[in-house]
């Protein structure tokens, strides 16, 4: 019983399964339907965490959403932030390289006019003035980051060729645009395939270096 309170009360609290994971607020559960959504996350992330634990007997069909829905799952959505984020981090990285300070000057026209749009809309926020180059790469989406760092893919100490880096990020970006629309996988062949490809460009950018070389 410890065991089973211990790990329901880290799932409350988990970024992917929790009370207020992605864009869910606990506090908005106000009817049966929503309430229901809750409670299914909660399970589908316990038997992921423990599936010798939480048997198919506890709580009977539940739980195995992340299975049979063709929904993107909000733990789906986090790892693209987070491979977003990366790849930001490791565009910066490559253009220093090629000069200090503006760096944004080393990007040709096109990502320099994204940049220029988002600035923009912005300036009715904030003072865009004391922006860092760094903040500026938040307004170029993913598909306009990944091409930049392909472009200086020799900069890199990947650990897979660059035509299949190239092949597998096309399924992570089909995800994306699922995300952006919003749409649920088209199929449950395509889900797989393009969770699989987000899986091995996650791990190939883990393990990304820059060049000692350059």
């Amino acid at each position: 019983m410890y065991k089973f309170g211990t790990e329901i009360s880290e799932m409350i609290v988990s970024k992917d399964y929790g009370f207020f994971a992605g864009e869910k607020d606990i506090r908005k559960a106000g009817n049966q339907s929503i309430r229901r959504d809750f409670y299914s996350d909660i399970i589908v992330g316990l038997r992921e965490a423990s599936p010798t634990f939480f048997s198919p007997e506890f709580a009977p069909g539940i739980g195995f959403e992340d299975y049979t829905s063709l929904k993107i799952s909000s733990k789906t959505k986090r790892r693209l932030e987070e491979l977003e984020f990366q790849l930001r981090a490791a565009c910066i990285a490559a253009l220093e390289l090629e000069g200090p300070k503006v760096i944004t000057k080393y990007l040709n026209s096109k990502y320099q006019n994204a940049i220029e749009i988002g600035l923009e809309q912005e300036k009715n926020w904030s003072d865009i003035t004391i922006f860092t180059e760094e903040k500026k790469f938040e307004y170029l989406t993913l598909s306009q980051l990944f091409e930049i760092m392909i472009k200086r893919f020799d900069k890199f100490d990947f650990t897979v060729k660059k035509s299949f880096m190239v092949d597998r990020f096309k399924d992570v970006q089909l995800i994306r645009n699922a995300i952006a629309h919003p749409r649920d996988f088209p199929s449950y062949n395509a889900k797989k395939a393009w969770l699989v490809s987000l899986d091995q460009v996650t791990e190939w950018f883990k393990l990304m270096t820059i060049k000692e070389d350059f």
